[in-house]
């Protein structure tokens, strides 16, 4: 069982086994998506490519970018992103259904779940992910990052009532999130184009693949669930994460949406710097968009949150 000190059953080692074989897979996937992706990019006025809506840039606050910094913005970023049209489009929906539905459930949430509760189910989710967090760790050769993983997950499993509470962060032990995403990253592979993804926001392919081998390989729903409980426990587990996710950056997400000229362009660049630094290539990240960065960890640090700088950097996309 899961909570005796991480070590799986059977099906559950055959799970991890099978989402370990889909690296290679995925990799020649993503690479083989992205080559293609750059070279109808590049066929485009000599590479020199600029957002199909013509939207200006801007930054956190929703203030245009003088010429140069757009230019440079643009220029790092409009080559990501060959399926534009189909990405708004998507956004669009999406932001529809955060309207209609999830907003005002998470507001709900909020109001109806004591700070307690909801503390309290987030750290149990949290703690049901440590097994996919250890093994992307270890794949990406981060040893200490593992430990911490597998020392407050054995911590919280014990001391914190199964994982409802965290006494791991009292003893100094921080959260480190890693997932196959990341993993992929660390070995060279590319981003591939930037997608938006129906309910769950922006990724790109190196991603959204990545999530896929983390969902197939994670051991806990074959280890704590019959066969026939699976499925409704993976959706209810991603439901509860996607509104308690709104409702902690409920302030970020509507003053985004409330001030940015191109919300669209804003959560991208977000996106896509975010990931480049879990995944230390944003070396040549533009001045623009570090400053952008450095101004939201900043604020997530103020608000509590984000307590590793390694932690996954989808909490900074709009996950409506």
């Amino acid at each position: 069982m899961i909570a005796h000190g991480m070590v799986f059953s059977d099906t559950a080692k055959q799970a991890m086994a099978r989402g370990l074989m889909l690296m290679g897979l995925t990799v020649a996937v993503v690479m083989a998506a992205g080559t293609q992706a750059m070279a109808a990019v590049e066929s485009k006025d000599g590479g020199q490519v600029v957002s199909q809506s013509g939207s200006a840039v801007t930054d956190r606050n929703g203030q245009p970018l003088s010429a140069p910094q757009a230019a440079a913005v643009a220029k790092e970023f409009a080559d990501d992103d060959p399926f534009e049209g189909l990405n708004r489009g998507i956004f669009a929906v999406n932001r529809g259904l955060d309207i209609a539905v999830i907003r005002p459930l998470a507001r709900g949430y909020q109001t109806a779940v004591p700070d307690g509760v909801r503390d309290s189910v987030r750290n149990f989710i949290s703690n049901l992910g440590a097994p996919v967090d250890f093994v992307n760790s270890l794949l990406q050769g981060r040893f200490s990052d593992a430990g911490h993983v597998f020392g407050r997950f054995l911590t919280n499993t014990v001391l914190g009532a199964g994982g409802l509470f965290d006494p791991a962060s009292d003893f100094g032990i921080t959260k480190v999130d890693a997932d196959f995403g990341q993993t992929l990253g660390h070995y060279g592979v590319g981003t591939g184009p930037y997608l938006v993804l129906p309910l769950m926001g922006p990724s790109d392919l190196r991603d959204a693949l990545g999530g896929g081998v983390d969902m197939v390989a994670d051991p806990v729903p074959e280890t704590l669930f019959p066969q026939q409980s699976r499925m409704s426990w993976q959706g209810a587990r991603y439901a509860t994460m996607g509104i308690d996710f709104r409702a902690q950056n409920m302030g970020f997400i509507d003053d985004t949406f409330a001030t940015s000229v191109d919300p669209y362009t804003t959560f991208k660049s977000f996106y896509l710097q975010r990931r480049a630094h879990l995944v230390g290539d944003d070396k040549g990240a533009t001045d623009a968009g570090a400053d952008a960065w450095q101004q939201f960890q900043q604020e997530e640090q103020e608000r509590g949150a984000g307590t590793n700088p390694n932690q996954n950097g989808k909490a900074i996309g709009v996950k409506p």
